[in-house]
């Protein structure tokens, strides 16, 4: 484990016989993570800017998610992916992966706390933990906002999502019922997808036909799963997107929409996401 440079930023580097990781300072965020003889899990924007937020990886949007429920003027997804993060613990764990603890440097919010903990090997563990360390009870809505790396968004499917009923963004939240894999449609907004599937309990896969890969994702703690993808219009006027749309998926596991949160002084929440490879 070492803290070294990468794009330009600081990041904490993990090697190991069965994984190479990095998580940068700003925002706690994961990166990079690529299991031994795999190729890269998640994509990453070639343009990593800070104060911006990093496009790429796992950003942690916390302790809302989207725009926030009072406050036009507040940055969208929250405060944790802008803050300054320090690594508390490091430990080597006995089926040789390595256990992280991160926490902000400071305080993002009055009534509460967060930390952060990965699981880091040939299969990868993400938490995000919630205090609620003041005297009233606190909203919580959040995110691990996943960026998979696929060869062509064109050829993937998502399984374990038929027969859910969806929030839509781009038709004024209506909610529909997916029928059958999502797959990339151009003729639906454009190639744009911007969805809150409900009730989600059982865990998803991500099959890319052109790298023969399939990713198996499953979350604790939330029952929201978000799809998002820019579309080539909107991707191209991305800045730090550009033809980068056609080469990632956004799903993440969310406590977001009615899986919204209500933290009772003295409560924790904690949402977590495993992600296998299956090929």
């Amino acid at each position: 484990m070492k803290q070294t440079q990468w794009r330009g930023i600081a990041v904490w580097e993990l090697q190991s016989a069965d994984a190479l990781a990095r998580i940068s300072c700003f925002g706690g965020q994961l990166l990079s993570w690529q299991p031994a003889g795999a190729s890269e899990v998640f994509w990453c924007s070639p343009q990593l800017q800070p104060p911006r937020p990093l496009r790429g990886g796992v950003p942690l949007c916390w302790p809302w998610f989207g725009k926030h429920p009072h406050d036009p003027q507040a940055p969208a997804h929250g405060l944790a992916r802008t803050a300054a993060w320090q690594l508390d613990r490091v430990q080597l764990l006995e089926d040789g992966r390595m256990h992280l603890r991160l926490s902000p440097l400071a305080s993002l919010h009055p009534g509460l706390a967060v930390e952060q903990q990965l699981w880091i090997g040939r299969h990868l563990e993400q938490a995000i933990t919630s205090h609620n360390v003041g005297s009233q009870v606190e909203p919580l809505s959040q995110a691990l906002h996943s960026y998979f790396q696929v060869a062509d968004i064109t050829a993937v499917r998502l399984l374990g999502v038929d027969g859910h009923r969806y929030s839509d963004a781009l038709a004024d939240g209506r909610l529909e019922l997916q029928q059958g894999d999502w797959q990339f449609d151009h003729q639906q907004h454009g190639g744009r997808c911007d969805r809150i599937y409900l009730d989600v309990a059982g865990p998803v896969i991500l099959a890319d036909c052109v790298q023969g890969r399939r990713l198996q994702l499953q979350a604790q703690g939330g029952r929201a799963l978000v799809l998002w993808t820019p579309g080539p219009e909107l991707g191209q006027q991305i800045s730090d997107v550009g033809s980068g749309w056609q080469h990632y998926v956004c799903i993440e596991v969310a406590n977001a929409g009615t899986d919204t949160r209500q933290l009772l002084p003295g409560q924790s929440h904690t949402l977590q996401q495993s992600i296998h490879l299956l090929d």
